[in-house]
């Protein structure tokens, strides 16, 4: 959301372009959540891994999986979004 709302306002206030169509911004965070949330059932990641978090951090084949997704999930998003808005 946050890269939306920087993009929504820069148009606004640099470009002084009026949003009025709003379809492509949902589809890109719809879109963009449901991708990263379909992700970890590539490697079957979801389940019980304490009171937090539903993607579960256990060793397979000298890999952890659930540590993978957790840090993709998260850290993707944000690096991406930072770097958006910055530049």
């Amino acid at each position: 959301w946050t890269v939306v709302i920087a993009y929504t306002l820069y148009s606004v206030v640099v470009k002084q372009v009026n949003v009025s169509v709003l379809w492509p911004f949902h589809l890109f965070v719809w879109g963009g959540s449901a991708f990263l949330m379909l992700l970890p059932t590539t490697t079957n990641s979801y389940g019980d891994s304490g009171p937090w978090c539903w993607i579960r951090a256990e060793m397979n084949e000298n890999w952890d999986h659930g540590t993978m997704w957790r840090v993709i999930a998260f850290y993707g998003p944000l690096w991406t979004s930072f770097l958006v808005v910055v530049f």
